[in-house]
């Protein structure tokens, strides 16, 4: 708390141009402190922007081919995008690369269970019998 307010004392008598002589005059302030306060920030800043992986222009065309090979990978969620291929990397890495190249994915929602009283019976039946699924239902 004590060096935020002596670094603020310094910035502020820097923006009143009071010279640098005059500055140094005041004790416990070092060239060191002056230097500081004129090329950097008054509070540390942390960093924002952290490192994406990346994506570079042939991956990104393989990607366009890929969804554009069939209407039903406009339908697949980036997380699964992956498994389909591999080499390209992970998701956040596909995610950025989609949005690069003006692609946008749809993921359909899932679809709920039936209300109808003869599909709850079937389900009940399936779970009683379990073990002698027919393959239809499988």
């Amino acid at each position: 708390d004590y060096i935020y307010n002596k670094r603020l004392q310094i910035q502020i008598a820097l923006l009143f141009k009071i010279l640098l002589p005059q500055i140094k005059e005041t004790p416990d302030i070092t060239d060191n402190q002056i230097y500081y306060i004129k090329h950097y920030c008054l509070t540390s800043q942390k960093t924002r922007a952290e490192k994406h992986a990346k994506l570079y222009t042939p991956e990104k065309i393989e990607l366009k081919k890929w969804l554009l090979s069939s209407y039903y990978y406009y339908y697949v969620a980036y997380s699964k995008i992956p498994h389909f291929l591999p080499q390209l990397g992970d998701k956040q890495a596909i995610r950025i690369a989609i949005n690069s190249i003006n692609y946008c994915c749809r993921i359909l929602r899932k679809k709920g269970f039936s209300d109808d009283p003869k599909v709850c019976q079937e389900r009940l039946d399936l779970v009683e019998n379990g073990s002698i699924w027919p393959y239809s239902c499988v």
